[in-house]
């Protein structure tokens, strides 16, 4: 039988216009306090609000081109949301370079100790060039700390 690996705690997918330039986005929908953030958060999958990373040691990022296209160029600007403050900010030591992975349909980066940055995070599309299509699926998966089990 096969290993598997480590199956994510959290994730969040978006479908994001390859040819914008980012903007710091508005407040996550739904948010008024700490409180909100811990009940809402868990399982939102309104574009924008990003991945909740309370607790969280690692994310996968991924971008995906449309199928059967390629990246070539651009890049994913990373934000974190701070409940304490009530704003998004950049995180640009996050930010990850497209052409990294040109001619390539997807390019995935792995962050550990995520979990000191803020409550919530998210990768933005800046002007994002493929072989074709308007669109580019990101994908963020997240994984609790398992602590020292031997595995």
């Amino acid at each position: 039988m096969a290993q598997q690996g480590p199956r994510a705690s959290a994730s969040y997918c978006e479908t994001q216009l390859s040819t914008r330039v980012p903007a710091i986005p508005a407040a996550p929908s739904g948010l008024d306090s700490m409180n909100t953030v811990f009940q809402t958060m868990q399982s939102t999958v309104i574009p924008g609000d990003g991945l909740r990373i309370a607790g969280m040691f690692a994310i996968v990022v991924s971008a995906y081109a449309p199928e059967g296209q390629t990246l070539t160029s651009g890049n994913l600007r990373c934000v974190v949301y701070n409940p304490y403050a009530a704003r998004w900010t950049w995180a640009p030591s996050l930010d990850i370079d497209i052409s990294d992975a040109a001619g390539k349909p997807a390019v995935t980066v792995v962050f550990n100790n995520v979990s000191r940055l803020g409550m919530l995070i998210n990768w933005l599309t800046d002007t994002v060039v493929m072989s074709g299509g308007p669109y580019v699926q990101v994908r963020l998966d997240a994984f609790e700390s398992t602590g020292n089990r031997g595995t």
